[in-house]
């Protein structure tokens, strides 16, 4: 009957076992997280077929003579929209600049240049084993540590970019809400404004 080493976390091999299912634990969230990008971009598409409506309603409003308080309310839902979303669009170019991610020696360099390197210098035949899976435990360490640093802070960045985009979702509805209540009566004021100019400027060449 064979020993289990499975939960012996001062056994080596179970040391190297662990840190194996983490490193690939770590590099496959890290892709899965960098796959997340499409789910802000959805926001982003949706702020995209208003915006430019929104900041020409503001002379709209203007020029159709909407009181100064209704202005400066949709003004204002306006400025806490490009609040959270430059700061959205802030975390997410941060986001998506590559991190360069840990990655293991091919197996070779460890039962081959290792090996030699340690037969070299003299290390006895039953200790070249443990030595050389000391080595590979070592780098294994220093990958796990650098890819979940790289895991976490890229988690960090799009939880970041998602809740302020989130936060401007709010804002934007208003001010969308506001501008399609009020588009046509800005509209026909427009239009009447335009007509009365043109009578006048009518009256103005009968004379």
């Amino acid at each position: 009957m064979s020993t289990s080493v499975t939960k012996d976390f001062t056994h080596i091999d179970y040391q190297i076992d662990l840190n194996e299912k983490r490193l690939d634990f770590y590099n496959t969230s890290y892709q899965k997280t960098q796959a997340k990008f499409t789910l802000i971009m959805v926001f982003y598409s949706v702020f995209a077929v208003y915006i430019a409506q929104l900041f020409f309603f503001i002379g709209d409003c203007i020029n159709g003579k909407i009181s100064e308080f209704v202005i400066l309310f949709y003004v204002a839902s306006l400025v806490v929209f490009l609040f959270f979303l430059s700061r959205s669009i802030y975390h997410t170019a941060r986001f998506l600049i590559p991190i360069e991610i840990a990655y293991m020696e091919l197996p070779e360099v460890f039962y081959k240049d290792c090996f030699a390197d340690y037969k070299k210098n003299g290390v006895k035949k039953e200790d070249l084993n443990g030595k050389i899976k000391s080595s590979y435990l070592l780098q294994q360490e220093e990958s796990l540590r650098h890819n979940r640093k790289a895991f976490e802070n890229k988690s960090v960045l799009f939880y970041s970019a998602l809740i302020n985009a989130v936060f401007a979702l709010i804002p934007f509805i208003i001010s969308v809400s506001f501008y399609i209540g009020n588009e046509d009566d800005v509209q026909k004021i427009k239009i009447e404004n335009v007509e009365q100019i043109t009578q006048n400027y009518e009256q103005q060449k009968q004379k």
